[in-house]
């Protein structure tokens, strides 16, 4: 699939700050001193307040920063299921923590549970109104919701300290045929990545004053299928992952197979079938179950992670390297997705090598004859 496939789902999966002790050190996927993009000057320590106790307000807040390091720890692997409870038992500990209201928030973009993800991005714009990675997050998801106007209000407030709001910026000005201000963006972009193909693609639209209608349809939110929007899930399938991360995996199956015969397009039981088939041992099933779910829900997601992971895994490396790619090519920064990334192309390229100087050999050798 094609890095541009993934960029579409990288204006509304674009995620605005990594792990980090503070909302200082991180806004757009990448340690900010590191990524030379500045600051956002809010630490997630606060005072004790006038009338609580001290030793217990402090308590809270390194029990807070504590719980928000493991949320994102949890999130550099993909897991923001995981990640979502520690996020949200540390904005209870500390509901002025900014950076624990920004990983809530995140962590329920990513479970597209966009409603009470506003409300967690809102929360900490309250608090420091130009947080980077919240504003970012919220101008994602209106323009997930084809709610342009309100996604522009926040994405160019998030513009000056998140890249990743850029693209969102740049397609929404492409779709709606503001062609200077997608110039714009795209110029940004495409100074900030100039080896990607598909932003010197977006620039030469905008320069031409044209949309092509393939372009148009690749750069357009997404429509989200019921299984991605608001609605929670069941409490079957809920059981059945309980029964999962105890080690049930038969039970658990047989659970997620019934909720997918009644609800085909519930993600969740889907993605449940295939974890516990993977488990069982039934890898190729578990496999042709993500690859199911990726075509129909082309983001990055938890198919996606499983797909790269599996495929690397079963040493099918050249499988593996296109999931990485999106996985990389989606904010926020993933180390480990990049290692991983790197270390499926050194297999691929060993094994090509191999193979040439395996035909050299067999050449010379008829030559000699």
């Amino acid at each position: 699939m094609s890095t541009i496939v993934t960029l579409v789902l990288s204006g509304w999966l674009a995620a605005g700050a990594p792990e980090g002790t503070s909302d200082q050190q991180s806004v757009d996927g990448a340690s900010l001193d590191a990524a030379g993009q500045g600051q956002v000057a809010e630490n997630t320590t606060q005072k004790p307040e006038q009338n609580q106790s001290p030793e217990h307000t402090l308590a809270n807040i390194e029990k807070a920063e504590t719980l928000t390091q493991e949320g994102w720890q949890l999130s550099r692997q993909g897991q923001w299921g995981s990640a979502e409870p520690k996020f949200l038992q540390a904005v209870r500990l500390d509901p002025e923590s900014t950076g624990a209201l920004n990983g809530l928030g995140w962590s329920r973009f990513y479970a597209r549970n966009w409603n009470r993800a506003i409300e967690a991005f809102e929360k900490c714009i309250a608090l420091a109104p130009d947080h980077a990675a919240a504003l970012n997050g919220l101008g994602q998801i209106y323009y997930a919701k084809s709610d342009f106007k309100k996604a522009l209000g926040y994405l160019n407030k998030a513009a000056p300290n998140a890249p990743a709001s850029w693209w969102a910026l740049a397609k929404i000005h492409l779709l709606e045929g503001n062609w200077g201000e997608a110039e714009k963006w795209c110029k940004k972009i495409v100074a900030d990545q100039p080896e990607n193909a598909d932003a010197r693609q977006m620039l030469a639209a905008a320069e031409a004053n044209k949309l092509p209608d393939w372009l148009r349809r690749l750069i357009a939110p997404p429509k989200l299928p019921l299984s991605l929007t608001d609605e929670p899930i069941n409490g079957d399938v809920t059981r059945a992952w309980k029964l999962f991360h105890r080690g049930r995996f038969r039970t658990a199956e047989v659970i997620f197979r019934e909720q997918f015969k009644k609800y085909p397009n519930n993600f969740a039981a889907q993605n449940g079938l295939a974890c516990c088939l993977k488990a069982e041992g039934k890898v190729d099933e578990a496999l042709a179950l993500w690859e199911n779910l990726q075509l129909d829900n082309p983001g990055v997601n938890m198919a996606t992670y499983s797909l790269a992971e599996t495929y690397l895994e079963q040493k099918e490396y050249a499988k593996s390297i296109p999931y990485w790619e999106k996985i990389v090519a989606t904010p926020p920064e993933n180390a480990a997705a990049k290692a991983s990334l790197e270390v499926a192309k050194a297999k691929v390229a060993e094994a090509k090598a191999k193979a040439a100087a395996e035909r050299a050999k067999v050449g010379a050798n008829s030559e000699s004859d």
